[in-house]
């Protein structure tokens, strides 16, 4: 990864309602309605905060491109154990299963439901799963029906310098 990290203390669920206010104009232009679950009180994380924002901004990004009009992007966060989970789901057509495991390679595309006309390079999630991982996180996407979710996992914050030592 190599990343160099400038961490700092960072709020996740102001965070995220932050870059859902930045990123609201896509969805409106993509004819979908976007909503919030997030917890109640403090979801603290040490994290570089410019990073994880183009991180969480190329999910976002990707959910309003791909997602279907008349639809939605929901944004979710909770704590399980010593982790945030936060989750971008959007509906819209599914990613294949054969693709799942290679989306997060670099220079991958799908190509039936993002060809050349919706632009992009296959760059995009190589980046976020870089990101998130220099955190000490990880990032898994599904996608069945008419939804797809990506989760991004990082360490709570006690438990940050620890994770990113080992990894």
């Amino acid at each position: 990864n190599g990343l160099p990290l400038a961490i700092e203390p960072v709020e996740l669920t102001a965070f995220l309602h932050q870059l859902a206010d930045e990123y609201a104009p896509d969805f409106e232009r993509a004819g979908m309605t976007c909503r919030l679950r997030m917890p109640e009180g403090a979801a603290k994380a040490e994290a570089d905060g410019t990073l994880l924002a183009r991180a969480f901004g190329n999910l976002l990004s990707n959910a309003a491109r791909y997602g279907n009009a008349g639809g939605y992007v929901e944004i979710a966060l909770h704590r399980e154990g010593d982790e945030w989970v936060a989750a971008v789901t959007n509906s819209g057509e599914p990613i294949p299963q054969q693709d799942l495991p290679f989306i997060f390679d670099r220079f991958y595309r799908v190509e039936r439901s993002r060809s050349k006309a919706t632009g992009g390079t296959g760059l995009g999630l190589a980046i976020v799963k870089s990101i998130i991982e220099a955190h000490g996180g990880t990032i898994a996407a599904r996608s069945a029906g008419v939804e797809t979710t990506f989760e991004v996992r990082l360490p709570a914050a006690a438990n940050l310098q620890q994770s990113i030592r080992h990894s």
